[in-house]
């Protein structure tokens, strides 16, 4: 009996020496190895120096004023029509078209009309109606061209690509546009939560007490091509913007914005109008560290859109970045704030005003 106690003990002795070291050697490799993580961006001098705290207040806000919303068998919901809402920051009237801003009339003729497609980005959350960057550029553009230029926002709180489809084939032919800048993306690649069983797999059941260890995220590493099938995937939280952890799916999948993309622009031109497209930026693009791959690949699917179809880009990020920017144009990690929407109005109308009217 007691040479099998001392045999148990020398190989647990063993195992937890093998254990010691095999762990100590992944925290080396590891070490040596090292990726940065994404890091939340900081904010620079002045009033948005406590970024975080800036970002929860937009969000109180927005939540008191909040943005009616109804239910509709195309799009699967829309703003409700002939509304007004209000939050301390802005206040939000809905034609009759269900679209933001003034009612439309009838098109006069020498009226050129702009028209944005997107979510609340697009849509301008917390930004008052002049200052959204659809109606910032029309109104630039009105001045270079001599002539009268509206600025239609058409963009929707939570509308991916396809519903901006559905919105365009509902209101296109009575809003007449004349130029339509397509701007989904956020709604686009954030995660489905009802896609969510689908890639889920038995490794999440037991990652959470093992994350702590080097061994298990060293292998996860390794192994992760064959964990699961690695699909583009986006999260949200309060402390960063996204990551593409393989795990999770976007709400719409990258060749179903890739195609989406394509048939919008399809869509637009047999309206008789011209696309354009809007690169969205976000707090991560001030980051050392990259954007996420999921970020980066759906950026590059609306580049080589507007390539395709000989149409105006507008890179946000880019422009952004040129113009050395601070956390306070956005109001959240995503949502432009007053100076965001001026600065990309600016871009818009720096990237049409040549094309001519």
């Amino acid at each position: 009996m007691a040479s099998i106690r001392r045999r148990l003990s020398f190989a647990l002795v063993t195992f937890a020496l093998l254990a010691g070291a095999v762990e100590g050697g992944a925290w080396l490799y590891e070490r040596n190895t090292w990726v940065a993580e994404r890091s939340y961006p900081v904010a620079g001098p002045g009033q948005h120096l406590d970024f975080n705290k800036a970002a929860e207040e937009n969000r109180r806000q927005l939540n008191q004023g909040g943005t009616a919303l109804v239910s509709d068998p195309r799009m699967k919901w829309g703003l409700q029509p002939n509304s007004v809402t209000s939050s301390p920051r802005a206040t939000f009237r809905i034609n009759a078209l269900g679209l933001r801003g003034p009612e439309l009339e009838s098109k006069g003729d020498d009226e050129l009309r702009l028209m944005s497609l997107g979510d609340s980005s697009i849509y301008g959350d917390g930004v008052r109606e002049q200052d959204v960057f659809i109606v910032v550029a029309a109104e630039l553009l009105g001045h270079s061209w001599e002539r009268p230029v509206t600025g239609v926002i058409g963009g929707v709180p939570g509308h991916d690509t396809t519903q901006s489809m559905a919105l365009l084939a509902k209101v296109g032919r009575r809003v007449k546009p004349d130029w339509v800048v397509i701007g989904n993306l956020w709604s686009d690649i954030f995660h489905d939560k009802g896609r969510q069983l689908t890639v889920e797999g038995r490794a999440d059941t037991i990652s959470g007490p093992l994350r702590g260890l080097a061994t298990y995220r060293v292998l996860r590493r390794w192994l992760a091509p064959w964990l699961r099938a690695q699909e583009v995937g986006f999260l949200s939280s309060k402390d960063d913007v996204g990551t593409l952890d393989g795990e999770r799916s976007s709400r719409v999948l990258l060749k179903e914005y890739i195609e989406n993309l394509a048939s919008l622009t399809e869509q637009i031109e047999s309206l008789g109008a011209r696309p354009a497209f809007l690169i969205l930026p976000a707090p991560m693009d001030l980051d050392p560290v990259p954007p996420p791959e999921a970020v980066l690949a759906y950026r590059e699917a609306m580049r080589q859109a507007a390539a395709a179809a000989d149409a105006p880009l507008v890179d946000g990020p880019a422009l952004f970045l040129e113009r050395g920017v601070d956390i306070g144009y956005w109001t959240d990690q995503v949502h432009p704030d007053r100076p965001g929407h001026l600065l990309l109005g600016e871009g818009l109308f720096e990237a049409l005003k040549d094309r001519g009217p």
